[in-house]
């Protein structure tokens, strides 16, 4: 069994936008990941294509990616994660 190695903050972070946006899991586009976390659409491709290398996302022809059922569990805890971090900053 392939060693799984542990996620970067910064795909922590996309994680926990992409388990915020796609709650209803339809699919995001690419480009509402851009709006949302205000940073470029390469930078966005190129942690897509990284999340993707790991089986936790799967993104179609037109730029909508969606979370993988692994995706989905790991999604979940990093919003966990993400919003106990942003609560710490904030008290």
């Amino acid at each position: 069994m392939e060693k799984i190695r542990p996620l970067t903050e910064a795909q922590v972070k996309y994680l926990a936008v992409l388990h915020e946006l796609d709650a209803e899991g339809s699919g995001i586009r690419s480009i509402e990941i851009v709006r949302h976390l205000g940073i470029s659409r390469p930078s966005v491709h190129s942690m897509m294509e990284r999340l993707a290398g790991i089986g936790l996302v799967r993104k179609d022809y037109y730029g909508i990616v969606y979370l993988t059922e692994k995706g989905k569990e790991e999604a979940g805890r990093c919003a966990q994660l993400y919003q106990a971090s942003s609560a710490e900053v904030t008290e």
